[in-house]
This record gives structure tokens, sequence and C-alpha cells, in this order.
């Protein structure tokens, strides 16, 4: 075969190679632009359940939450995408089935109290809403939480209170909280965070070692310290906890 033959032969098989990935995108496409966001949720919603575990009320907690609102306008159309979404500023939302499996794990009841460290958008705070009594919002990064208040109210989802400051400062006088989120990957779990914790209390973190890979695990307080167990990989951005910027 000459140089020619060979070339059209490898543009080919590329091209097979690519077309059921060009019609799996397509098809996501079509879906986002013939259904609403409540059917988009809904899609995604038995398309999680269909891979892990997921409680009734975890399910309804993500049915009662309009992704959308927690995103902005450029990424609205990808809201039920199963996908990590790039938010700027070398911050990331995790996709809904990563975030969901940690929901899971932390198996908040009715009656706690969660403490959220690294509130980003705070859609997964108001996750925890609709499960706990009352979540504790935390954005360690200065910032003008306002439009979080806001969406918040509008969506009444009143039992959510939000702060910016340090993870270890704020909120202290309100613990023990019965559940804690790190809504993103450390090195290290503190004591002042650990301190915090209520006896038979649970924390869901994603660790991080050095080369940058980071595995979820459940810190669980034990009559006998924490008993650790590990969830799955993470894909959570970075987060130095206590640290106000």
């Amino acid at each position: 075969l000459n140089s020619s033959a060979m070339k059209r032969i490898v543009w080919a098989l590329l091209v097979v190679a690519l077309l059921p990935l060009v019609a799996q995108r397509s098809m996501s496409q079509d879906l986002q632009s013939s259904s609403n966001p409540t059917q988009q949720r809904a899609a995604l919603l038995a398309k999680i359940a269909a891979n892990q575990e997921l409680s009734k009320r975890v399910a309804d907690a993500f049915d009662a939450v309009p992704r959308e609102r927690f995103l902005p306008s450029y990424l609205s159309n990808m809201a039920y995408d199963d996908t990590s979404l790039p938010l700027g500023n070398g911050q990331t939302l995790p996709s809904p089935s990563d975030l969901l499996r940690a929901l899971q794990s932390l198996d908040v009841k009715a009656s706690d109290s969660v403490f959220f460290v690294g509130a980003n958008t705070g859609y997964f705070a108001a996750l925890l809403s609709r499960l706990a009594s009352h979540v504790y919002d935390i954005e360690q990064v200065a910032s003008d939480r306002t439009p979080i208040r806001q969406l918040f109210a509008s969506l009444g989802f009143t039992n959510i209170s939000v702060a910016a400051g340090a993870a270890s400062d704020s909120f202290a006088s309100t613990g023990p909280f019965a559940r804690i989120f790190i809504n993103g990957a450390t090195n290290d779990v503190p004591s002042t965070i650990i301190n915090q914790l209520s006896s038979a209390g649970k924390i869901v973190v994603p660790l991080r070692d050095p080369t940058g890979f980071q595995m979820v695990v459940l810190l669980e307080q034990t009559g006998n310290g924490l008993a650790l167990r590990p969830l799955g990989k993470g894909f959570y951005s970075p987060i130095q906890i206590g640290i106000a910027k």
C-alpha cells in the first residue's frame, strides 16, 4: 500500500471508532433539548440508582434540588450530565453520582446537624438540607455569600446557615455535629474538625496523597476512636481546611 492509501485506511478506522461516541453525545444533547429540567433530573436519578445504592430519602433529596440553579449559566445545559463540571479558579463541582455516593454514606438523619466545609456553589449543602435538621455551610474563600443565601431563600431552603471564614473557627460554638462533609481533597483532617464531631458521628472526606491520587473515605466515631472505610476514588478540588483565604 502506498502512503495515500494508508492515510485513507487510518482515517476510515478513526471515523468508525468515533461514531459511537458522537452518537452517544448526540443522544444526550437531544435529551437535554427535548425535555425539561425535571425530566432530565428524573432520568439521571434513575440511571444513577441502577448503578449504586440509593435510599429513598437520598433519592428524594436529589429530586427536590434543581442542580441547574446552582450553576453558572454557561453550564446549565450540562446540569444533568453525570460528570464533574469546572467552575473556574481551580474549583470543580463533582458529578451527581459522586455526590450521591457521599450522601448515601453519610446516612444523614432528620434530627442531625451537619457541618459542611467548602461550600462551592451551595448545591451539596442544598441536598443536605433536604435530609438534615440544619446545615452549617462554611466557605473558606473570602467571598460575598449573599447570592447563595438569596438562592436558598428563593427555593425555600431555610435550614441552612451560611458563613465565610476558617473552618476551625466558624460555627464552633454550634457543634458538636452529627455529620461533617469536607467538600475538597485534603492530606488529612485536623483535630479542630474532628473535635467538632459528636459521638457516633460521621465524616466524609476526600483524602489525597502526594501524587494527587484521591480516595473518598468515611470516618466514623466509635468507642475506640475513628474507624475508616474507603468509599472509592475522588475527583474533588484541593482544599486547605481551617485556612481562610
